[in-house]
């Protein structure tokens, strides 16, 4: 039920993000005196690229199973890697669908312009990539530290935002991009569920390794 609501709330969000609220934002951070706040979110906005966080999937389940053994940590970063593969693919489907002109090609406040089935990246704005990693990532921590749900989903937020600063994406983008990286991830989860035991959360220190 309450995720029923979420992806509701996500939709239509997206709806009114992109009728009313897309233009005018792209608009006002293409403003020339706000240089100095696209230099500043630049500098942390890739933070949020995949490679990073497959590789370090990889790297937890390398030293969780041959170097120091612990089924519960190597179960989570398979999940971890399931989890950006999937609602990645899923994204990718969708980027290639919608076609969307981003922010910073031709005039910033052409939010309607589509072209959709082509892959160049300038007509990829839609889901946000950058948003799907970090909303999946938030996803998997939230399996070892359930307590933490709100920071890790308000970081994953805010860092989303800085895509829409440095005019890389909409706003409607980001919001797509986090009901992707979200759901997608909690779709993989799933399908995992009879193949790979979900982790235990970490309460009161680490579980013992079985």
């Amino acid at each position: 039920m309450l995720k029923g609501l979420i992806f509701s709330f996500g939709l239509l969000a997206t709806g009114l993000s992109l009728v009313f609220v897309d233009q005018d934002l792209a608009l006002w951070f293409n403003e020339v005196h706000r240089e100095s706040i696209r230099l500043a979110a630049r500098s942390i906005t890739n933070i949020a690229l995949g490679e990073y966080w497959f590789g370090l999937a990889i790297l937890i389940y390398v030293w969780s199973r041959w170097v120091r053994k612990n089924d519960n940590l190597r179960s989570w970063a398979v999940h971890l890697f399931a989890g950006l593969l999937g609602s990645g693919i899923i994204l990718q489907i969708l980027k290639w669908s919608f076609g969307r002109q981003r922010p910073h090609v031709g005039e910033a406040g052409d939010h309607l312009v589509f072209h959709p089935f082509q892959y160049h990246w300038h007509y990829l704005s839609m889901p946000s990539g950058h948003t799907q990693v970090l909303f999946s990532v938030a996803t998997a921590l939230v399996l070892l530290w359930p307590g933490g749900r709100w920071i890790f989903f308000g970081l994953a937020a805010a860092l989303s935002f800085t895509r829409v600063m440095i005019l890389q994406h909409y706003l409607s983008d980001v919001i797509a991009g986090a009901m992707v990286g979200f759901f997608g991830t909690l779709w993989v989860y799933a399908w995992l569920e009879k193949k790979v035991p979900k982790p235990r959360p970490l309460i009161g220190g680490s579980p013992k390794n079985r």
